[in-house]
């Protein structure tokens, strides 16, 4: 995957719900609605999948406007290459004949992600897969520690066929001039074979944003 070139992402539209619907509904919802309709969700991803915007796919796999799939499973033992993190490996749940991974994700070192940038704290991050691949979606967070905790600022979202990179950039406005630790994180989904796998990588660094 790393080296191969990049081709143009293609952007399909998410979520359908209007922002009151989205505002009081229950953000784990999709889980239980996948699990209804015969969806194996693997408990490792249930935060992620609560994480992404409520109508999508990613959110949501069950609902008629996304492809069919029978399970959403968690591929963390991507390995690590050019500091992309390559996923959908058939290992991870043998269901698919290809014979190396199909997709992978990169949260950007160039700039350094997280990074300050016009009085706001930005990442960058990536996700490419193969033609195998029926549609893939990315999410970037940005997420900041103070008292003593990670709150989670802004995340943005794109989704493609196969065969693209699809790419975010997510930005927070910051104005606290303490030295803050912010961590930059990079969720992608990969519907292969009626599977959708999930990985992620996160990369952390210290901002002064005012």
């Amino acid at each position: 995957m790393v080296g191969r070139t990049v081709i143009a992402a293609i952007l399909i539209t998410g979520a359908t719900l209007t922002q009151a619907q989205a505002d009081t509904a229950d953000p784990r919802q999709g889980i239980a609605n996948s699990r209804a309709a015969g969806i194996q969700v693997d408990p490792a991803v249930e935060d992620m999948m609560a994480r992404a915007p409520i109508g999508s796919c990613a959110n949501d796999p069950s609902q008629a406007k996304c492809p069919p799939a029978r399970a959403i499973v968690y591929a963390g033992d991507g390995t690590e290459e050019d500091g992309w993190t390559s996923y959908g490996d058939p290992a991870d749940a043998a269901r698919t004949n290809t014979l190396f991974p199909q997709c992978a994700i990169k949260v950007s070192d160039n700039p350094d992600s997280p990074y300050k940038a016009a009085g706001k704290a930005q990442m960058n991050a990536a996700n490419q897969c193969y033609a195998t691949v029926t549609r893939h979606e990315l999410y970037g967070s940005l997420w900041k520690y103070y008292k003593s905790r990670w709150y989670h600022m802004n995340t943005t979202s794109t989704a493609g066929l196969g065969a693209t990179t699809i790419r975010v950039h997510t930005t927070y406005r910051c104005t606290a001039t303490p030295l803050r630790a912010w961590r930059a994180r990079g969720e992608g989904y990969a519907l292969l074979a009626g599977v959708w796998y999930v990985e992620a990588q996160e990369k952390y660094n210290n901002l002064s944003c005012g």
